[in-house]
């Protein structure tokens, strides 16, 4: 740590019982009730996260890519996944509806 004389010796020190706190600190909060837009957000973000590095990967190995077309590859195929699964949700709930209005229709009859 103290050969690179480059680096900065503060943060390297103090990341480990700051990153413990904050740990601890958040452990602690209670957390509040969800609504409807926050809950979509959080599930977007966990798809965001789970799957661009697939994206990531398969532009490094298949074409080759790096830095900024490497970047783009990535930010285009993560939204363009993250636009089917939407359409395939409202499909779903389209069908889901459907088979309701069915079932419903051979009950009343």
């Amino acid at each position: 740590m103290y050969l690179n004389q480059g680096d900065d010796k503060n943060f390297m020190l103090f990341f480990v019982p700051t990153t413990l706190f904050f740990l601890a600190w958040l452990i602690k909060q209670q957390p509040q009730k969800r609504t409807w837009q926050e809950k979509q957000a959080a599930e977007t973000s966990r798809l965001i996260f789970l799957s661009h590095p697939l994206f990531l990967e398969s532009g490094k190995v298949f074409f080759s890519l790096g830095g900024f077309p490497l970047f783009f590859y990535t930010i285009v195929l993560t939204g363009a996944f993250l636009g089917l699964r939407k359409v395939g949700s409202h499909f779903k709930s389209y069908a889901v509806g459907f088979a309701k209005k069915t079932v419903d229709e051979k009950k009343s009859a």
